[in-house]
């Protein structure tokens, strides 16, 4: 085989090569940001729950002195506190203020259902890159060695050695 041909397969097989090799490192490089991105979802997600309850406590705490309060005006205007009417409305009170303690509590879980699944789809990101690299080297590679394999202007048998 001509040297100008030998040269040719080489700088053909060099170029598939660092081509799969760029492959896997792009791969790579796009799944360790999907991972940093699923890592950062998934800390937003643990700071929405963590919101949440701070939220909770802070409406329960605030439904308990307003609950104490009208309990004071309620007992300073000589009305009995535990009895009829006032009894109804520290109860309605207490429920409005379970309810207001109900929704902060389910709207930090939708806020860090959301950032989990968020987190979960960034792990599949990152999965699939990796296959994709893979895959595509893979491809690259079969793809150069059909070509050297089918181009014409090599002679195979002067490759070898053979007459």
């Amino acid at each position: 085989m001509p040297i100008p041909v030998a040269l040719g397969v080489f700088l053909t097989i060099a170029s598939v090569m660092m081509s799969a090799y760029a492959q896997q490192v792009a791969a790579k490089n796009a799944a360790r940001q999907a991972r940093y991105q699923q890592e950062l979802s998934e800390r937003q997600a643990e700071d929405a729950r963590k919101q949440g309850e701070v939220e909770a406590e802070k409406l329960a705490l605030k439904s308990n002195q307003f609950m104490s309060k009208q309990r004071a005006l309620i007992g300073m205007s000589g009305v009995a506190v535990n009895v009829g009417a006032p009894v109804d409305l520290i109860e309605e009170s207490a429920a409005y203020g379970q309810l207001d303690l109900s929704t902060a509590s389910a709207n930090a879980f939708r806020v860090a259902w959301g950032h989990t699944s968020e987190a979960a789809a960034f792990g599949l990101r990152a999965s699939s890159a990796l296959s994709s690299g893979r895959i595509g080297a893979a491809a690259t590679i079969a793809g150069g060695a059909i070509g050297i394999a089918t181009d014409k202007s090599i002679e195979w048998k002067d490759f070898w050695g053979k007459k």
